[in-house]
């Protein structure tokens, strides 16, 4: 009985640890490292208690899982900015380029017309 007990407390801390990561991987919508987190702490958490080591060690798994879930998030970041340098996106600002030509080529077309009329009028 004594040895249940130890494993229930020992699935207790670990589950207890565990929440950190996946509350953090939710807010960082990466769930699944969040849930592996969870389950990892919970599973150390049991085995630390069966080899009669403080089960309090599954901290360390669960800082592991922040560490991971914080520097993927960094990475995504870094790569949505990369899009845009490798002019991924480039169509749009050429599309705009081509559409400030043709709007100076109108007003040059626009004066030259108001040009001979005012001429045609004065003469």
């Amino acid at each position: 009985m004594d040895k249940f007990i130890s494993l229930v407390v020992g699935a207790a801390i670990g589950l207890g640890c565990g929440i950190i990561p996946l509350i953090v991987g939710i807010f960082t919508k990466q769930r699944l490292t969040g849930i592996i987190g969870i389950v990892s702490c919970t599973i150390c958490g049991v085995l630390f208690a069966v080899l009669e080591k403080p089960p309090i060690t599954s901290i360390a798994i669960a800082a592991l899982f922040l560490i991971v879930i914080l520097m993927t998030k960094k990475k995504e970041e870094h790569h949505s900015s990369d899009n845009i340098e490798k002019g991924i996106y480039a169509e749009s600002f050429i599309s705009g380029a081509e559409k400030g030509k043709s709007l100076e080529k109108d007003e040059k077309a626009n004066s030259e017309n108001d040009d001979k009329s005012s001429k045609g009028d004065a003469g």
